[in-house]
């Protein structure tokens, strides 16, 4: 509705000093909710021409339950296997899975790092050529060798940054400094 609406999340000054000056987007969630910061930009993006790809994150410890240094907002974004444009699901980049979270202070996560960032798929199982299971991580670098045609889905480029995972006992969490770099030139 083109309305702004604080309660789905808001600007704060800080915590402490942000990566990119004085303020961050913050975001808080009770139960099962899941609230987003997304975009729908970068559309039709082939993953091997995204030459960055990275996000500041800040995990609270007051008010978050346990564990609460596995918890932190997240990258995902919908992505086509094979060029196809059709729901093919989400590669997930979760903060946990590539090192420790530390709870009250900025964290930057490089999703790619040089070809070592791992990501989850949001599917049961990886497509073909090696079905494992979406919660076994993969590298990028992996991702790109077995899917050479993956790109951000063309209708439904949807990419974001989101926290509640769920968390029964909820979550706040800031984000800041979301770079995404992609090769220029392209057709």
């Amino acid at each position: 509705t083109d309305v702004i609406d604080n309660v789905l999340g808001s600007f704060v000054f800080g915590p402490n000093t942000a990566p990119l000056g004085n303020g961050s987007a913050q975001m808080s969630v009770t139960g099962t909710q899941r609230r987003n910061i997304a975009t729908y930009q970068f559309s039709n993006v082939k993953l091997s021409n995204i030459k960055a790809l990275r996000f500041s994150t800040y995990s609270e410890s007051a008010g978050n339950g346990s564990p609460a240094s596995e918890r932190s907002a997240y990258l995902h974004f919908n992505v086509s296997f094979d060029g196809v444009d059709s729901w093919q699901k989400r590669l997930v980049y979760v903060p946990s899975v590539n090192g420790a979270v530390t709870n009250d202070s900025w964290q930057s996560w490089d999703a790619i790092d040089g070809g070592n960032g791992l990501w989850l798929y949001s599917g049961a199982t990886w497509p073909a050529p090696n079905a494992i299971p979406g919660t076994t991580p993969k590298t990028w670098a992996q991702i790109l060798t077995d899917y050479p045609n993956i790109q951000t889905r063309t209708t439904d480029s949807w990419m974001g940054l989101r926290v509640g995972e769920p968390y029964n006992d909820g979550f706040t969490g800031e984000v800041d400094n979301f770079v995404i770099a992609i090769k220029s030139g392209l057709n």
